[in-house]
C-alpha cells in the first residue's frame, strides 16, 4: 500500500473515531491520535495535508481565567492557592511576579514567578491542542 492510500484510510479511521467519540474529555486524545501512530504523519504535515483531519488551525483557544480557575482547583488539592499580583503595585509584581503559590495553611510563598501556561501543563489542566488566549 503506497502513503497516500494509507494516509487516507488513517484520515477516514480516525474521523470515524472522532464522530463515534462522546466524551469530551476523550475526544482531543483521539484527535492527537493519529499524529501518534501514524508512521508519514510529519510528511504528509508538511505537505499541508493534515488540515482534512484538524482543520486549518488545531489549536483551541482557552480563556485566562478558565485556566487559571482550573490550576486553582488542581493546586488545592496539593494544599496549594495561586495568587495574582494586583496591578499598581510594583514591589510585588518584582518580588512575586505575575504569579505565584502560596501554602494554604500558613499563607507562605511556595513558588514565585510563575508562568501561567508552565503551572497549567505540570498540573495537566491544559490539554494537548490548547494553548492560552491572549
Amino acid at each position: 500500500m503506497d502513503d497516500v492510500t494509507c494516509y487516507s484510510q488513517c484520515i477516514a479511521t480516525h474521523a470515524a473515531q472522532r464522530s463515534a467519540c462522546s466524551d469530551p474529555v476523550l475526544l482531543p486524545t483521539v484527535a492527537v491520535t493519529l499524529r501518534d501512530t501514524h508512521p508519514h504523519y510529519q510528511q504528509h504535515s508538511a505537505a499541508g495535508e493534515t488540515s482534512a483531519l484538524y482543520g486549518a488551525n488545531a489549536m483551541k483557544k482557552v480563556s485566562r481565567s478558565a485556566i487559571e480557575a482550573r490550576v486553582r482547583r488542581a493546586l488545592a488539592r496539593e494544599g496549594e492557592v495561586l495568587r495574582k499580583t494586583r496591578p499598581g503595585t510594583p514591589w510585588a509584581k518584582t518580588d512575586l511576579g505575575d504569579y505565584y503559590t502560596v501554602d494554604q495553611h500558613c499563607g507562605n510563598p511556595i513558588r514565585w514567578d510563575c508562568d501561567l501556561e508552565v503551572l497549567a501543563r505540570e498540573a495537566r489542566v491544559l490539554r494537548p491542542g490548547e494553548v492560552i488566549e491572549g
